[in-house]
């Protein structure tokens, strides 16, 4: 089973995501989890959560989307995470925390279904 986890701190954002996550035709049965924070996230897999697939924003509150990768690396080294963000220079910052890709704002379908 898949499991895909959301972290986006703008609720329109994160309902695009989880249409566009919806609509795929996925070859495997997944559940979806949202996160409004990078601490919420991380808090989970200090619990012992993991994910499959983390859709991470850029900018967040208190803990961006590069802090929250470092910590979440420092439990789960194989899972992948995907940037997203409105300015592509801070996509660079991924290559840091070994993301799989980067999906910029406004999220082309296209882009997001490879």
């Amino acid at each position: 089973m898949l499991k895909i986890a959301i972290c986006e701190d703008e609720k329109e954002q994160q309902q695009i995501l989880e249409r566009l996550i919806t609509s795929e035709q996925l070859r495997e049965p997944h559940e979806l989890e949202k996160f409004d924070s990078g601490e919420d996230l991380v808090s989970v897999y200090e619990a012992g959560q993991r994910f499959s697939i983390i859709l991470l924003d850029m900018k967040m509150k208190e803990l961006d989307c590069i802090q929250t990768a470092e910590i979440i690396r420092k439990y789960d080294e194989n899972c992948i995470i995907i940037i997203i963000t409105s300015i592509i220079e801070y996509a660079v910052n991924g290559y840091s925390i070994e993301a799989y890709d980067f999906i910029l704002k406004p999220i082309d379908e296209k882009k997001f279904s490879k």
